[in-house]
C-alpha cells in the first residue's frame, strides 16, 4: 500500500497500468533491489521498459548457468544501472572465493551489459 499512498501524494491519477507504473517512478525516485534467485541481483533495472527487463533477465540467467556449469561456484552477482540514458553498467562477481569487478558505458543497453559480463570472466 506504501506505492499508493505516495502515488496519492501526487495527487495525479492513473488512467491505466502502465501510468499507474509511470506515476510509480516518479513518487519513487530512489533505486530498487530486484533479485532474480539467491545468486543475483539487479539495482537500477526498475524504469526499464517490462521487454527490454525480460531479455536481461535471460542474459544474466545465463549468463550465472554458464559459469556454474564450467565449475564456478556463483556465489554473487551484483549488476547496477547507473545511467539511463547512456547506459553506465557496474557489475561485480563474487565466485570461487574471489570478486571481480567490471564498469561498461555504451549506448545500447544489451551491448553495455554483455560487455560487463564479459569482463568479468577474462
Amino acid at each position: 500500500m506504501l506505492v499508493f499512498s505516495n502515488i496519492a501524494k501526487t495527487g495525479l491519477k492513473p488512467k491505466n497500468l502502465y501510468s499507474l507504473n509511470a506515476l510509480y517512478r516518479q513518487s519513487n525516485p530512489a533505486k530498487i533491489m530486484i533479485e532474480l534467485g539467491s545468486k543475483i541481483k539487479l539495482e537500477g533495472f526498475h524504469n526499464l521498459e517490462p521487454a527490454k527487463f525480460i531479455v536481461i533477465k535471460k542474459i544474466v540467467g545465463n549468463f550465472v548457468n554458464s559459469l556454474d556449469t564450467k565449475g564456478s561456484q556463483v556465489k554473487l552477482l551484483n549488476l547496477e544501472l547507473i545511467n539511463e540514458t547512456n547506459f553506465l553498467i557496474k557489475a561485480k562477481l563474487e565466485f570461487n572465493n574471489t570478486v571481480v569487478n567490471s564498469e561498461l558505458t555504451d549506448d545500447n543497453l544489451f551491448f553495455a551489459l554483455n560487455g560487463a559480463l564479459n569482463r568479468l570472466i577474462k
